[in-house]
């Protein structure tokens, strides 16, 4: 179990980091013209094509190494985990194909303004109101996920009270979940 939890911790840190990033790079809170929405659309399609290659990539190896180690697996709780490393490679390609073809929804904003028979007036009074609907979106997006992780801390922290004695294991793995999801409801309150 401490091998899992500490297999996750940096994984973790590693997609809040670059959560972190891509909202702050990309934030378009104070965007007004057209032009600078349009800039920012495409650095940001540019970075999500990028990762997405990435995320295809490395769920393709993911997923060639885990079948290889099926089947060389001797126990079922190998098999078992080289199932999930499966299931994880094909959702990082799956996740890598989204991001490279679709990304944001910034993209169907873009793609329809440009397409648009409009004047630069018009174009940039569409951006206003998106980027305005845009900030109270993220506001309710991170309420959403502060609850969403806190109700999850309390959930394995309780579950993890409840447990007996003889399965020590057990217990510190749910109270380790839950201290992570608390952790990550707590960032959320501090960050952006």
């Amino acid at each position: 179990m401490k091998i899992i939890i500490a297999l996750l911790l940096p994984i973790l840190f590693m997609l809040s980091t670059q959560a972190k990033s891509l909202t702050q790079e990309y934030n378009l809170e104070n965007v007004q013209t057209w032009e600078e929405f349009s800039r920012k659309v495409k650095l940001k399609t540019d970075k999500e094509q990028e990762e997405g290659r990435a995320y295809m990539i490395s769920g393709g190896l993911l997923l060639v190494g885990s079948v290889v180690g099926y089947h060389n697996a001797h126990s079922s709780v190998e098999k078992l985990a080289y199932s999930v490393a499966q299931s994880l490679g094909i959702g990082g390609i799956g996740y890598g194909s989204y991001l490279y073809n679709i990304g944001g929804e910034e993209r169907v904003i873009y793609t329809t303004i440009l397409r648009a028979d409009l004047g630069s007036h018009e174009k940039d009074a569409l951006v206003r109101s998106y980027t305005h609907q845009w900030k109270e979106n993220k506001q309710r997006d991170k309420m959403i996920r502060i609850v969403t992780h806190s109700l999850v801390g309390i959930l394995n922290i309780y579950n993890g009270a409840r447990v007996p004695s003889s399965e020590e294991d057990l217990r510190q793995g749910l109270y380790a979940l839950g201290g992570i999801n608390l952790l990550a409801a707590l960032s959320l309150t501090i960050t952006y």
